[in-house]
């Protein structure tokens, strides 16, 4: 039993390392899945004669349906359909090939004519894969092509993989009597998505009457209400509020309760702010408590006890003149 439960742990173990190990890796290419190959003209021959069917190296141009100038791989089979051939992407060509279109057209410039380098870069890829027989290599050459087919023919029987960022990538018709064709795909590395902006941080600014007189609200300004900035926002206080009401002003606004410490317009919100006010109309404006108001506290109770004070001793200097 125990050694049933050694196993079942070991087998856990293997599988998650399994899982691990495969969830690593991230097997993308660079190439879509599937494509349509379509003809876009044909190269008339540069080598050989045009008008017999044996030897007439007439040759097609291809690109995918995503704009990549792509070559046949299969000499003796059909060429894909003028329209468009679907295809579907069946693995990357070897390095040989690879070294062929990386230093053909449209990559490099070998004659200065575009239409020359083509046909080279074409010829190259069946050359390489030992389709172009006697007869081609012993046709006609006006252009002196074959020569520089033969020179990237030679380059990539010499060339080996790389880590290049570029790949070639062959894809396949479901018609098999079809040829493959090979594409040339420079490899990208996803870039990141950029990391959000993160939102500012806001700090509000709320009024706050205080006090027991209040005008009249239907003659008075409103209290401005809430209203929130970014952080470190250079602040100026609301309008000081008016009144219809002749006998009544607004005295303006604190920063505490006791309507003390003046906001003082230009001031950094770095915090959550209250800003108290009060009205003035005749009638002395009650407050809440607060240390500020301790002074005059302080001060009362000191002039009450005075007064008691001078009372008691008018009363007890009368009373010892009424006994003289």
């Amino acid at each position: 039993m125990k050694n049933m439960k050694k196993i079942t742990s070991l087998l856990c173990l293997l599988l998650m390392a399994v899982v691990f190990t495969f969830s690593g890796i991230k097997l993308v290419n660079a190439a879509p899945q599937t494509t349509t190959v379509s003809r876009v003209g044909v190269i008339e021959a540069k080598i050989g004669d045009n008008t017999s069917q044996d030897t007439n190296y007439s040759w097609a141009i291809y690109k995918t349906s995503d704009d990549v100038v792509a070559y046949c791989m299969d000499n003796t089979k059909a060429w894909p359909s003028a329209e468009g051939t679907e295809m579907t992407l069946a693995g990357e060509a070897d390095a040989g090939i690879k070294y062929i279109l990386e230093n053909g057209y449209p990559n490099k410039t070998i004659t200065g004519n575009s239409e020359y380098d083509r046909y080279i870069t074409q010829g190259a890829v069946w050359m390489y894969s030992g389709q172009l027989g006697t007869t081609f290599m012993n046709a006609d050459d006006p252009h002196d092509l074959r020569s520089k087919m033969q020179a990237l023919v030679t380059g990539a029987q010499n060339a080996s993989s790389s880590s290049s960022n570029t790949k070639a990538y062959i894809f396949a018709p479901s018609d098999s009597t079809v040829q493959r064709v090979v594409a040339l795909y420079t490899a990208t590395t996803p870039t990141p998505d950029p990391e959000p902006t993160p939102e500012p941080e806001k700090v509000c600014v709320d009024y706050v009457i205080v006090g027991n007189v209040i005008p009249d609200p239907a003659k008075t300004d409103p209290t401005p209400s809430e209203k929130c900035f970014n952080k470190g926002t250079e602040y100026d206080q609301e309008k000081g509020l008016t009144t219809r009401q002749s006998n009544c002003k607004f005295n303006g606004w604190y920063t505490k309760s006791n309507l003390t410490g003046k906001w003082t317009n230009g001031t950094a919100l770095n915090n959550n702010l209250t800003l108290y006010g009060a009205w003035d109309c005749g009638t002395p404006v009650k407050v809440p408590a607060t240390a500020a108001q301790t002074p005059l506290i302080i001060l009362g109770v000191g002039l009450t006890a005075i007064a008691i004070g001078a009372g008691v001793y008018i009363y007890r200097n009368k009373k010892l003149n009424s006994n003289k």
